[in-house]
């Protein structure tokens, strides 16, 4: 049986569209469930570092 894997570049972008765009709208989701932002400021998120900002609200509360 012959195993088909992902090429490097297939790898590299999958990660970068879960880091910056998957990751970003569900942790905004969660954020906007919790009251701490609302839900038009979602993409906000993605640039100015506003992810790190409210990592405490994310994972600890």
């Amino acid at each position: 049986m012959r195993m088909h894997y992902i090429d490097s570049w297939s790898f590299i972008i999958f990660m970068i569209f879960y880091s910056l765009i998957y990751r970003t709208y569900i942790d905004g989701l969660r954020l906007v469930s919790k009251g701490v932002i609302d839900k038009a400021d979602i993409w906000k998120m993605f640039y100015n570092g506003r992810r790190f900002q409210n990592f405490k609200e994310l994972y600890f509360k």
